[in-house]
């Protein structure tokens, strides 16, 4: 019996849940996309900032922190004004290129020759979205064929 109950709660629970009325967005053309994740990006860049003090001391290993400027971080420097923007050209499903933004912040310069296109590198990383949430991050650093990983990030 009690099986039963199980399996007609978790029926009502899936039937419930089901909305065949529910329309699906259709994905938007990639030209009208990347002009609004450039003016969201750009929102985020103009009122955040990363801890860049921490950075000036070569002696320290900081994690780099993003934060609001507001209250008593309201003097600090936005990241729109410490980022290096480029673009990338990215060919869209119809075969017309598609200039993409590219936004790089450097915390702290290296030192050597930097790693090219082809190269591999040794790194820790966090994927964030414009709501801070993380959806993707390494603890311990990985390597990364740069051949083989996404465009931005190779780039």
């Amino acid at each position: 019996m009690k099986k039963n109950l199980l399996f007609i709660a978790s029926l009502i629970i899936i039937l419930v849940s089901c909305n065949k009325e529910e329309e699906v967005e259709p994905p938007r053309e990639l030209s009208v996309q990347v002009v609004a994740d450039e003016q969201g990006l750009e929102d985020f860049l103009s009122t955040h900032f990363y801890n860049y003090e921490d950075f000036q001391n070569d002696d320290l290993q900081p994690e780099l922190l993003i934060d609001s400027i507001a209250g008593e971080n309201s003097e600090k420097i936005p990241l729109i004004n410490q980022v290096k923007k480029s673009s990338i050209r990215v060919k869209n499903n119809d075969g017309v290129f598609v200039e993409h933004p590219l936004y790089t912040l450097v915390a702290r310069e290296g030192i050597g020759e930097a790693p090219t296109k082809v190269d591999s590198t040794y790194l820790s990383y966090e994927g964030i979205l414009l709501n801070k949430n993380t959806f993707d991050r390494s603890v311990a650093p990985v390597w990364f064929d740069l051949t083989s990983v996404v465009r931005g990030f190779r780039e």
